[in-house]
């Protein structure tokens, strides 16, 4: 049949890109804006920090604003300036660890108005304990590219995906769509319980082999007590990883269902002609 190859073609590319979609709908699901700030204010490190966890959760809210929204570095620093002077006027704080002003960043001289260069100068001989050095503002400039790079990439994905069922459709109808369904979701089905099973078994390696794959070695690891890693702990990122996890592994069963439907269908009779 002549037109067999290119029905295989476009099945091929509707499984392939469908499975980068359904991807897509876990990590979209666990980027959400309320998601982080959320999951922080239950799971934040208060107990590392001089800040509390409510104050953790604003931090982690604008660290995902930044990383995967916004981008603007006033805003996030502006976060960090505002809980530094909530602590320091009153220092005794609601958290186990407050009270101890050492390392804490100089205030004087910035207000909300300050422009990103003032909060970074006011910052740079600070502990990391109550700002984000260079190293954190850098680390969150790569992901940043990294999840800007991404969105393009997924969006056309779900384009070509689109394009490639409705061909499929207008030349062998409904149930052209079935065995791609079933491919797609078997490969991300597959895939997903093989990275869930390592995550279970070493989180912190899946993690590092996972930042490895975008990130410089190294740029990503701070110390336990760092703002950074008290408002965005690793359980956070368990937590975060599981959401990915479930949201993909739903959307794939869904598009599992919907192929076995459609391969129960029968196949549409076609004109031959000579």
């Amino acid at each position: 049949m002549r037109g067999a190859p290119l029905r295989i073609a476009a099945q091929a590319a509707l499984a392939l890109t469908l499975a980068a979609a359904l991807v897509g709908t876990g990590y979209l699901a666990c980027t959400a804006p309320a998601v982080t700030p959320a999951l922080s204010s239950t799971l934040a490190w208060d107990d590392l920090s001089p800040f509390s966890k409510a104050q953790l959760s604003r931090v982690a809210s604008a660290t995902r604003d930044f990383s995967f929204g916004s981008h603007d570095e006033t805003t996030l620093y502006r976060t960090i300036y505002q809980v530094n002077r909530e602590l320091q006027s009153d220092p005794a704080g609601t958290s186990p660890a407050s009270g101890a002003a050492k390392g804490a960043p100089d205030l004087d001289g910035l207000s909300d108005e300050s422009d990103a260069a003032a909060f970074a100068s006011a910052f740079s001989e600070a502990r990391d304990a109550y700002v984000f050095d260079r190293a954190a503002i850098e680390h969150l400039d790569d992901v940043n590219r990294v999840a800007t790079a991404a969105l393009p990439v997924l969006a056309a994905c779900v384009v070509a995906a689109i394009g490639a069922a409705a061909a499929l459709v207008r030349t062998g109808g409904r149930r052209a769509l079935a065995v791609p369904l079933i491919a797609s979701s078997a490969l991300v089905i597959g895939s997903f319980s093989v990275l869930g099973l390592w995550a279970a078994i070493d989180f912190t390696g899946m993690f590092d082999a996972f930042h490895s794959l975008f990130f410089t070695r190294g740029t990503w690891e701070f110390s336990a007590n760092s703002l950074l890693i008290c408002a965005l702990p690793t359980e956070l990122w368990m937590s975060l990883g599981a959401i990915w996890l479930t949201v993909t592994l739903l959307a794939s069963l869904l598009a599992c269902r919907t192929g076995m439907r459609l391969l129960k269908e029968k196949p549409q009779r076609r004109s031959t002609g000579r």
